[in-house]
């Protein structure tokens, strides 16, 4: 399978770009930022479809708090 016949490739380079935006808007963006948003956007998408019931949504300072953490320790 080539690259060009990836059916999804253009949903991939949506997203990229997105995050090369928020990386530039945002110098303290971090890739664990990022994979945190990501994950509890996909959380938040399954929901609204009535799916991830078990699955639970995180307060917005639960990751402020956390990096904090992991930086003193």
């Amino acid at each position: 399978m080539r690259l060009s016949d990836d059916k999804f490739l253009d949903i991939c380079q949506n997203i990229e770009a997105g995050l090369k935006i928020q990386y530039e808007r945002n110098p303290g963006l971090t890739d664990a930022r990022c994979a945190f948003a990501l994950d509890q956007a996909k959380i938040a998408v399954k929901q609204r479809f009535g799916f991830a019931k078990n699955e639970s949504l995180v307060d917005d300072n639960y990751l402020g708090r956390l990096t904090t953490t992991m930086l003193a320790g």
